[in-house]
């Protein structure tokens, strides 16, 4: 425990005088204790920002707190045995002041009041892991339902409980607990269901029994489009099916983290599909892979799904692309493997058996492994518990307009280990400018090379699309004779889905230095003249963060300054012609206006976007919003527009909202001044002058790639920081130094020296958290370097 005075410790009724406290620890004589044990113990603790967080707002003039635990918090607000294998059941009373309300896992059974002050008793919970206890207040607007006699409740600010779209929020909670509940034929096992939106959260939900935190981020203001509440959709189902995986049944020790974080990730796909009859979630998927694959494919930031945690504070560590996406997209395989009944079975039974209890590996295994004829022993070794992913290849000829030969070439990961793997590769015909899908193949294949006889005589193809329907993870690629016709795939194929795996595989080949970004640009351009999916359209553009997408990452970092005026001239037209003429489709709109918002450059454009911000009038049949205006703020920022600053200032005014907060620092962060950089460095070499999300918003763009020479004198002192600081004490900041604040999108071999060479100076000391977050920052950094250097080969095997 973290105590600043720990005042009496009773055991077994008798007081203790002799404890001694350490660094966490509590140590009661042995001569106390027995086998059963009773310890009560009185003490006081600071307040710990991290795991116990309180946010004031300006607004209202109200205070809000609450716990956030994971993965080892709870320590610092009580005592206990920190850790995921010891549930315990929790009792708690609360003295708050009678205006509060407050929010725990559990309901309330009595609140009674003491003049200014109420003191609340909440019913014991279940058996639950330490990190999963929540306890928060303040001045929240409550609102209630309820689902087959289940307690629905939703809780957010005051001042900004106008924005809470309520009814569709129970109604999506609704259609989530009837889908889960059936599918795992579990029903729900808490007392409660509740979404608290809090302010300043550093994730975007937690998965609290009863009590589910989910970040602001996700109070919209105003009409969005489908793109948003798919995510939120996303988020909510995400959360919901942690309640089955990770709060009923919980992995014994962090290093099964992926028995929580895959199956969350995967089965919120899953509902979202299986609720709304609809494959457009399985895009959202796709493009969270790839913060796998940007991970997993590099040897030296590659690990198992399955890694080693050797003590909690490594345990932050394992919350990556690899955990999540990777393992996410092995169960998708596992599921397509099995099938459907004997997966559902196989969960059903786990459930069953081990409930309120803690799980390994080898007991989910298990479960499956009884329902299947497919023995999963040499499945788990190869996808689980060894590191990188499979490089496939596939290759074919025709004769006489049939195919004579096909194969399949799959190279060892960084484990040397040949992956078991059942692919479908689909086949299509060029008819006109469209292609029209011919048929499928699933491919059962582990070797290193297989020849699929059953295609021989079928049609010949004038596409193959690889990862037909996105149910394997490897890195695959476009043969050689479909790449003659990928501008017509990523016009023509049939759905959003497979043309989006193509804008992805076409990404990937300029990372592996097979594409120019020109070459990539040349042929994008006609997609983008005719795609109408506004899905997709956002997804190249960015969901999931700034340096994850197909379009953004090659039109920010790939191209050097003068190539991006280049495109940028070509591409303003395009997408302008496309707004003006897309009708009353808003969706599709809002999705080009914020493609032209990120490539706009021209002194025309420029024009025309300070044009729709002073006028609050876009295009035809697009309603303006705060959202599109900070974008359009932003934007002028970034190129400088001389009435940018004043703006900026007018418009923090009209927004004072926490997320208008955000966007401020945002916008100013992107505009080129050596004055106002110098400030916001500053903020970041010492303690933070605003809320953590808000600083960490801002530090995405101090990076300007339109004026790198802006950020080269501060870079010798912002590595002097990251090489001296203790990330042990301070992991909760590794994301924001090592992720958001990296150089990378400078693309500069300046600043890639000087990372490498202090990099090769830390000691075995240095937090190995940190460090890999370093590495994977310096991958991205020396991948763009190579890129425009012209790089034929991009090495996946980085030491």
């Amino acid at each position: 425990m973290q105590a600043k005075e720990v005042k009496k410790v009773i055991v077994n009724s008798v007081e203790v005088k002799d404890f001694k406290i350490g660094n966490g620890t509590l140590a009661i004589p042995q001569n106390y204790l027995k086998k059963n044990n009773s310890i009560a113990v009185s003490y006081s603790a600071e307040h710990n920002p991290v795991f116990f967080r309180r946010y004031f707002d300006e607004l209202d003039k109200k205070i809000y707190f609450y716990s956030n635990l994971e993965p080892f918090g709870a320590h610092n607000i009580f005592p206990c045995f920190d850790q995921p294998d010891l549930k315990a059941i929790f009792s708690i009373k609360v003295k708050a002041p009678s205006e509060w309300k407050i929010i725990h896992n559990e309901p309330e059974t009595s609140r009674t009041f003491e003049k200014e002050f109420s003191l609340w008793t909440f019913r014991s919970t279940q058996p639950l892991s330490t990190y999963l206890f929540f306890l928060g207040g303040g001045d929240f607007e409550e609102w209630t339902d309820s689902y087959q006699n289940l307690p629905l409740k939703i809780y957010a600010r005051k001042s900004v409980a106008k924005n809470v779209d309520t009814d569709y929020l129970f109604d999506v909670t609704k259609k989530g607990l009837k889908f889960f509940s059936e599918y795992f034929d579990m029903p729900y096992p808490f007392s409660k269901y509740a979404h608290v939106f809090v302010p300043d959260f550093p994730s975007s939900g937690m998965e609290n029994p009863g009590a589910i935190t989910l970040s602001e981020n996700f109070i919209f203001n105003g009409k969005v489009t489908p793109a948003k509440m798919t995510k939120r959709d996303d988020l909510i189902f995400h959360e919901m099916a942690h309640i089955w995986f990770g709060d009923l049944v919980t992995m014994e020790w962090w290093n099964d983290l992926w028995l929580n974080e895959s199956f969350a990730t995967y089965f919120a796909s899953v509902a979202i599909e299986r609720i709304s009859k609809s494959q457009k979630n399985w895009m959202y998927f796709l493009n969270l892979k790839k913060w796998a694959y940007g991970e997993d494919l590099m040897e030296n930031t590659s690990h198992p799904i399955v890694g080693d945690v050797l003590d909690t504070l490594s345990a932050r560590g394992s919350f990556d692309g690899i955990t999540y996406s990777k393992g996410a997209a092995s169960l998708k395989q596992l599921h397509y493997l099995v099938g459907e009944e004997s997966f559902r079975n196989g969960l059903r039974q786990y459930f069953k058996k081990y409930a309120f209890k803690n799980t390994t590996l080898k007991d989910f295994i298990g479960s499956i492994d009884q329902e299947t004829e497919f023995k999963l022993h040499n499945w788990v070794s190869s996808w689980l518990l060894s590191s990188g992913p499979s490089i496939v290849k596939h290759e074919f000829t025709c004769k006489d307009k049939v195919i004579d030969s096909f194969s399949v070439n799959q190279s060892p990961n960084h484990t040397n280990v040949l992956i078991p793997h059942k692919t479908s590769f689909a086949f299509f015909a060029r008819e006109n400018k469209k292609l029209k899908f011919l048929y499928q193949e699933g491919v059962s294949y582990q070797n290193a090379l297989l020849d699929v006889v059953s295609l021989k005589g079928k049609a010949c193809p004038d596409f193959v699309l690889p990862n037909y329907l996105d149910m394997d993870y490897a890195h695959f690629s476009i043969d050689d004779k479909s790449m003659e016709e990928v501008e017509t795939a990523l016009i023509g194929l049939p759905d959003a889905l497979s043309r989006f795996q193509i804008w992805i595989m076409l990404e990937q080949r300029i990372k592996d230095g097979l594409l120019s970004p020109e070459e990539y640009f040349n042929i994008v351009e006609s997609a983008l003249k005719v795609e109408t999916d506004s899905d997709l359209l956002t997804l190249i553009q960015s969901i999931v963060s700034n340096r994850m997408t197909a379009f953004r990452d090659p039109y920010l970092l790939f191209l050097t300054k003068d190539q991006r005026k280049e495109v940028a001239s070509r591409l303003e037209k395009v997408i302008l012609n496309r707004m003006i003429k897309s009708g009353s489709n808003s969706n599709l709109k809002v999705s080009l206006f914020n493609l032209y918002i990120l490539i706009a450059r021209s002194p025309e454009s420029q024009a025309r976007l300070y044009q729709y911000l002073k006028t609050g009038k876009g295009p035809p049949h697009l309603k303006s919003s705060q959202e599109l205006r900070w974008a359009i703020l932003q934007n002028l920022s970034l190129n400088k527009h001389p009435e940018a600053l004043k703006l900026i200032a007018q418009e923090s005014i009209r927004d004072p909202s926490f997320e208008g907060q955000k966007m401020d620092l945002v916008a100013r962060a992107s505009y080129p001044d050596a004055v106002l950089k110098e400030e916001l460095w500053k903020s970041y070499f010492s303690p933070l002058s605003k809320p953590y999300t808000i600083m960490r918003q801002g530090t995405e763009y101090i990076h300007n790639g339109e004026a790198p020479e802006l950020s080269t004198p501060y870079l010798e002192k912002y590595f002097e920081k990251i090489f001296h600081t203790n990330w042990s004490q301070q992991d909760y900041m590794i994301d924001f130094y090592f992720y958001r604040l990296f150089p990378v999108q400078l693309c500069s071999a300046f600043a890639l020296e000087m990372s490498k060479t202090y990099f090769k100076k830390m000691d075995s000391n240095f937090n190995s958290y940190a460090k890999r977050k370093w590495l994977l920052s310096q991958n991205e950094l020396a991948q763009c370097v190579n890129i425009r250097a012209g790089e034929k080969k991009i090495n996946h095997s980085l030491k």
